[in-house]
C-alpha cells in the first residue's frame, strides 16, 4: 500500500471533522497488519457526518483497494407505541411512522460524542409530530460496535488461546499453533463492523431525573426515566424502522361524554391521563 494512499484517506477524515484513533494496512506491524489490498480505519465521528465521511473515503481510495470504515457507535432502537388522531389513511400512519423516525434522528444527531440520550428528551421529541396524541417507548435495544482492543497487542491476544489448546510439553505442537496463528490470512482483532448486544448503557434515572447508578428497569423505560449512556469516544446512532413503532388511535369520547361535558359541574378534569372520562367530560391532550 503506497504512503500517498494513506496519506490521502487520512487527509479526507480530517476534511471531513473526523478523528483518525488507527488505521491498519498491509505494511502495519505488531500484528495489527491487513490483508493484501484492503485498509482499515477506525474513527471518531458523529452518527449524522459517518455517511458523508464514507462517501469521501470511497472516492479517494486507489482503484482495487478496499477501504473498511468503522466507526464507535452505540446503536439505540426504541420499541414505541403512539396515539394518532383517529380517522387517517394507511399511507397517513405510515407517514407519521416515518416523521417520528426522523424526529428522533434529529435528536439523536444533535448529540455530540459522549452524550447520553434521555428517554423523556426522546419523547417530547415525538410528540412533536403532527397528530401524535401519546407515546410510551415500551423497550429499547441497544448494542455497541467493536472496534478492537485498545491497549492490547493483537499478536499476543491471538496466540494466547491457541497456545492454551495444546500440550505445552509438545514442542511440535506449539510450533504448529504458533505457524497458524502468524499464517492466519484474517488479522487479529483488527476493527470491524461487529455489533455486540449490550443493555448496560440504558441507565435508569431518578424522580429527579438524576442517575440511579443502575440498570434501567422496565417501569423506568416506560415512563422515560432512562437514558442511554454510550462510553467515552463513543456516540450514539438511531437503529430504528417503521416495525418498531405500534401507532393505536386516540380515545374518541362517546355521545354521553360529549352531553355531559357541557352541563354544570361536568368540567372536563385535565389532569388525567388521555381518553379518560372523569366527571363526565372528556380528556384530551
Amino acid at each position: 500500500m503506497g504512503k500517498a494512499t494513506i496519506a490521502a484517506l487520512t487527509q479526507v477524515v480530517f476534511q471531513n471533522r473526523a478523528k483518525l484513533d488507527e488505521i491498519a494496512d498491509p505494511n502495519t506491524t505488531n500484528g495489527r497488519a491487513s490483508a493484501p489490498g484492503t485498509v482499515t480505519m477506525l474513527v471518531e465521528t458523529e452518527p449524522a457526518r459517518f455517511p458523508s465521511l464514507q462517501g469521501a473515503v470511497d472516492e479517494t481510495r486507489a482503484a482495487g483497494v478496499l477501504v473498511t470504515l468503522v466507526a464507535r457507535f452505540v446503536f439505540m432502537k426504541p420499541r414505541i407505541t403512539a396515539k394518532i388522531t383517529p380517522g387517517l389513511t394507511g399511507a397517513g400512519k405510515q407517514k407519521i411512522q416515518n416523521d417520528m423516525i426522523a424526529a428522533l434522528e434529529a435528536f439523536v444527531d444533535a448529540l455530540a460524542s459522549g452524550d447520553p440520550a434521555k428517554g423523556q428528551d426522546m419523547i417530547d421529541a415525538i410528540k412533536k409530530v403532527k397528530d401524535v396524541t401519546g407515546v410510551v417507548i415500551v423497550d429499547v435495544r441497544t448494542s455497541r460496535s467493536v472496534p478492537g482492543q485498545e491497549g492490547s497487542d493483537p499478536l499476543v491476544e491471538a496466540l494466547a488461546p491457541a497456545i492454551q489448546a495444546v500440550n505445552a510439553q509438545d514442542a511440535n505442537a506449539l510450533r504448529a499453533a504458533i505457524k497458524s496463528v502468524i499464517d492466519a490470512e484474517t488479522p487479529a482483532l483488527l476493527p470491524s463492523g461487529r455489533r455486540d448486544p449490550d443493555r448496560s448503557v440504558i441507565q435508569g434515572l431518578d424522580a429527579a431525573g438524576k442517575p440511579t447508578g443502575q440498570q434501567a428497569t422496565d417501569t423506568q423505560i416506560e415512563t422515560g426515566k432512562f437514558q442511554v449512556v454510550p462510553p467515552a469516544g463513543f456516540s450514539i446512532a438511531l437503529d430504528m424502522e417503521p416495525a418498531d413503532i405500534c401507532c393505536r388511535k386516540a380515545d374518541m369520547p362517546t355521545k354521553t361524554d360529549r352531553i355531559l361535558s357541557y352541563l354544570p359541574g361536568h368540567s372536563p378534569d385535565r389532569t388525567a391521563s388521555p381518553g379518560i372520562v372523569r366527571g363526565g367530560g372528556y380528556v384530551r391532550e
